[in-house]
């Protein structure tokens, strides 16, 4: 994924790592097949994707949101497609990183809330995903809810801290961030969905109903 460093690698080997040279670093459906793409242009391929490849989960580890109190949590137009690209295609579900602007403080609310990814990561109907390290506890530079709206978000955790994955040249290290906590959430979603075909004849879920599954 040129320039954007070994990003993409890291979250790419958190979905499907083999771990074949290191097993800590294997992913959470590493049986999964997966197509790799710079930021948003995985969510305009969607409907291509979902015809010709039966695509269902997208990882969306990116933000745009400038760094400023006024701008965090705002559904805008690039929620709203999202949005209605997923009543569209309600087999399909995305999952966006809720962002690392915890450490903020954006009044009225408590230190390090109201600080949300904006555009398309606080669509509605997504997945938005916070950051926890091994104990459960929240990551201080996750962000955290509400969005500009009231809604509560983000609407899960994944274990984003520390975490092992592949980048290049047959290496592994660690990275922390929503970024990184994302793709296990999702992979977790492909297990899902893969259960589900297995119990109803092949038959695939809406994604509202795994993302039910899912925030149980």
């Amino acid at each position: 994924l040129a320039g954007f460093g070994n990003h993409g690698d890291h979250n790419s080997g958190l979905i499907v790592g083999a771990g074949k040279l290191n097993s800590a670093g294997e992913g959470s459906a590493n049986s999964a097949s997966l197509y790799t793409a710079q930021v948003y242009s995985i969510l305009d391929s969607t409907p291509s994707f979902f015809n010709s490849y039966g695509m269902l989960v997208t990882n969306n580890s990116y933000g745009y949101t400038p760094a400023t109190c006024s701008a965090f949590g705002v559904y805008n137009v690039y929620s709203s497609y999202v949005d209605a690209q997923l009543r569209s295609y309600p087999k399909v579900l995305h999952f966006f990183a809720a962002a690392n602007n915890g450490s903020m403080s954006c009044a009225p609310y408590p230190s390090g809330f109201g600080s949300l990814e904006s555009y398309f990561n606080i669509a509605k109907n997504a997945v938005m995903v916070g950051n926890v390290n091994n104990a459960d506890s929240l990551y201080s530079t996750s962000s955290k809810g509400p969005a500009a709206d009231g809604r509560i978000k983000p609407d899960i955790v994944g274990l984003g801290t520390g975490v092992l994955s592949t980048i290049p040249n047959n290496s592994y290290t660690t990275k922390t961030g929503t970024s990184h906590s994302t793709p296990g959430v999702m992979g977790a979603s492909m297990l899902l969905y893969e259960r589900y075909k297995q119990l109803h004849h092949d038959s695939l879920p809406d994604g509202e109903f795994i993302k039910s599954a899912l925030l149980l």
